[in-house]
């Protein structure tokens, strides 16, 4: 199953909402059983929500609460021999009745849940499209964390490809020392002969001009095969798998050219050469 696509999918953010359907909840709650990433993603939603909850939490008016005391406490000073007797109406074709009374300690808390009901309504059409905002941010930074991850797991499935190279027995060490037209320079060649990858260290080479470009020839036999321009920054630290591939190379070696590469090497800017 691709965990990728399945959280991506958006059914997690509608399960956290409560939008999701029975089947899609019961779904969502097995796959967070079995798959750990669904379940700390679930779970980093769920907080997400609650910690907006938390910090749009609005108290009613305290107006409100002073009204429904007062009112409450009105009613309980009426005396009882102070309320006005209720008379039933009669027909004559109507059997008397008693008229039924409705508290007035019901009717204030009836209008107290109307009042209610209007402020926090009113709160929240009015925090509405903030809610909604927020929701849409914690999706772009969970986008953005997703991206993340899948640029570093590229990097790290990349580097242990170049490791494996590296390692294996058929791969062969070139050095290439300098010539003279830059002596201390010292580049090496790892060339997989099975594979016909080429892996570049740069040991010592000097930064080229704004215009100059290092480029990586293969001799076989006897002519000079394009590997590939490289530049020299902070990733040329690092092994660097260039983009050609090769077989039978009896040398390799590097020139300066311009900016982009030449379909031919310039001999006479040749900074480093190497038999295999």
């Amino acid at each position: 199953m691709d965990i990728k696509a399945y959280i991506s999918s958006g059914i997690l953010e509608e399960y956290v909402l409560g939008a999701a359907s029975e089947q899609e909840r019961r779904e969502v709650e097995c796959m967070s059983h079995i798959y750990p990433e669904i379940k700390e993603e679930l779970s980093r939603l769920q907080q997400t929500i609650e910690s907006f909850a938390m910090i749009n939490a609005v108290d009613p008016p305290t107006s409100l609460k002073a009204g429904i005391l007062e009112a409450i406490d009105d009613e309980a000073q009426i005396k009882p021999g102070d309320a006005a007797a209720v008379i039933p109406m009669e027909r004559a074709d109507a059997t008397p009745e008693t008229a039924r009374i409705i508290p007035m300690y019901m009717k204030l808390a009836l209008a107290a849940s109307v009042a209610l009901l209007l402020v926090f309504g009113g709160l929240w059409l009015t925090n509405n499209n903030k809610y909604q905002q927020q929701i849409a941010a914690a999706e772009d930074q969970n986008q953005n964390l997703r991206d993340q991850m899948a640029t570093l797991q590229t990097e790290t499935e990349a580097r242990a490809y170049t490791n494996s190279l590296l390692a294996s027995s058929d791969t062969r060490i070139v050095e290439m020392p300098g010539t003279d037209n830059s002596p201390d320079s010292k580049v090496r060649v790892y060339w997989n002969t099975v594979t016909r990858e080429v892996l570049l260290k740069v040991d010592q080479l000097p930064p080229p001009e704004a215009d100059k470009q290092y480029q990586l020839w293969a001799i076989v036999n006897g002519e000079p095969q394009d590997m590939g321009v490289f530049e020299i920054d902070a990733a040329s630290d690092q092994v660097q798998l260039m983009s050609a591939q090769v077989e039978n190379a009896q040398a390799f070696a590097i020139t300066l050219e311009k900016k982009g590469g030449s379909p031919t090497p310039t001999l006479s800017a040749m900074y480093v050469l190497g038999n295999v």
